[in-house]
């Protein structure tokens, strides 16, 4: 999982780079472990679907497919859809209902993909 640190790297330098006066260490490990938790769970959910969607079994248009369904419906799907219907505040929505929910369609897809390829033996 080389997708975490950097990702982890990547928050915390940014973050710091555009600190305000108002802002805290705190704050700063708030938002990159906030940014690392979402990271690991589009990796779990990406690999999930590459196992239940293989992109090199007979279909070769899957790959496409695979990152249409990562990018629209994981991002957007999970995220804007509960900050706009629920109108709670951004930390608040990716707290307790887009990284939850990230994870648990990651958790599933991995799961289904494991029974797919097992019953492919």
């Amino acid at each position: 999982m080389v997708v975490v640190p950097i990702v982890g790297a990547f928050t915390a330098i940014s973050t710091i780079a555009h600190a305000t006066p108002q802002m805290t260490l705190e704050s700063v490990l708030i938002y990159t472990g906030l940014a690392m938790l979402t990271a690991a769970a589009t990796v779990t959910f990406v690999l999930g679907l590459s196992l239940l969607n293989p992109a090199f079994s007979e279909k070769s248009g899957n790959y496409m497919t695979n990152l249409m369904i990562t990018i629209f419906g994981l991002s957007n799907g999970l995220f804007l859809i509960p900050l706009v219907l629920l109108r709670l505040p951004l930390l608040d929505t990716l707290c307790f209902i887009s990284i939850p929910l990230s994870w648990l369609a990651g958790i599933t897809l991995l799961y289904l993909g494991y029974r797919k390829l097992s019953g492919m033996e």
